[in-house]
Order: C-alpha cells, then structure tokens, then sequence
C-alpha cells in the first residue's frame, strides 16, 4: 500500500512539473512575426494593384509614424530571408517588438513597431526613357541603389489592427506571457496591395 501511494504522489509531481513547463513562457528574441497578404489579394492582381506576391518581392522599405507624429528616420528592410514568397509575408522578428538586451533580464517592450501607424510598404523603381525597372536582386531584394529612383507605397497596414495588437500584447506582456504575446503577433498583421495615390486618398479621410 505505501509504495502504491509512493507511487502516486511521483506521478502527481511529475503531472504538476509537466504542466508548468507546458504553460511556462518563453522569450525568443529569433522568433519570426508574419505580416501577411491579405486573404484575397495573395496570387492574384486586382486591376492596377500587385498581388501579395509581388509586394513581398518588390518592397523596399517599410515606414511608419510613431505616436508624436514623427515619421521613422529611415525604412526597414527585409532581406531575402525575412520575404516568404510562397505564403506571401513580410516578417520582422520578435525582438522588434519585445526586446531584451541580456538572455537573463526581463524583455521590455519596444517601441519599434508595436506603437507605428500608417505602416506602409514602399517600393522604388529607376524610371528611364519611358522604361521602369524595378531596383532590386534575386536574393536579396534589399541591396544598394546606383540609380535616382522614384519611390512609392505598394502595401499598407490598417491602423485599426496596428491599435487592436497593441492592446493585445500589452496586456499578455505585463503578465509575463511572452509565448502569447507572439501568438497575437503571428496572427495580428495583414498587409493590403494599394497604390500610393490610393493610400494617400485614405489617410486625408482618416480611413488608413
């Protein structure tokens, strides 16, 4: 009978440890954040807009404006390996958002991206005699220019998912739930094909 019950309470310790390390959370500073085509828009082109597709080849930056008002001093790029062109994503990395300088110390959140508005995806192309060509490589689309180009806007983020995921992620993060601070992220962002005549009509009307 003892070594039953001594059985018992190993296995009722060890089920309690299981269950700790599954609901543990974790940081991983690595850990890709998806920003997808929008369902719909992932291999087809609608009239003069890219597909999905195409704004994850041909983006060159992206920008944003951060809560004062002022805009980032200069894109973000993606290099070939943060461009998936077979589910069509722009990714940035969970650092981007909560970020930690040593392994052992606690994250903070970054201001980086979780607080941007008006993100858009922009692209530039050399335009010569009539003739656009598009500047960038194979691999990686985010090399340097030897052109003048003519940059703009071929994607954008809506607003109102950019204020719903920070929220989200705030709350998650001050509970210490850094496992599903990225399970809103890698969920939370979609990007639209538009153009930049189209994107600057919707901000004047506060509709971006």
């Amino acid at each position: 009978m003892k070594k039953i019950f001594l059985l018992l309470f190993v296995a009722a310790v060890a089920f309690i440890a299981c269950s700790k390390d599954d609901n543990s959370s974790t940081y991983d500073a690595l850990r890709p954040v998806p920003i997808r085509a929008a369902a719909g828009s992932r291999a087809y082109v609608h009239g003069n807009l890219l597909s999905g597709k195409d704004v994850v080849k041909q983006t060159w930056g992206m920008r944003g404006v951060y809560p004062d008002g002022t805009a980032m001093q200069g894109p973000k790029s993606f290099t070939a390996e943060m461009r998936d062109t077979v589910n069509p994503a722009l990714k940035l990395l969970m650092k981007d958002v909560i970020f930690t300088v040593y392994k052992e110390e606690k994250p903070r959140l970054e201001t980086f991206f979780l607080t941007l508005r008006d993100v858009v995806f922009e692209r530039d192309i050399y335009i010569e005699n009539g003739d656009t060509t598009f500047c960038g490589y194979a691999k990686d689309y985010s090399g340097p220019l030897i052109n003048p180009t003519t940059c703009d806007t071929i994607a954008y983020v809506p607003n109102a998912q950019l204020e719903a995921a920070e929220k989200l992620v705030r709350a998650a993060y001050e509970r210490g739930e850094y496992d599903r601070c990225y399970q809103i992220l890698e969920k939370a962002y979609t990007f639209i094909p538009i153009t930049g005549a189209q994107w600057r009509k919707l901000k004047a009307e506060n509709k971006n």
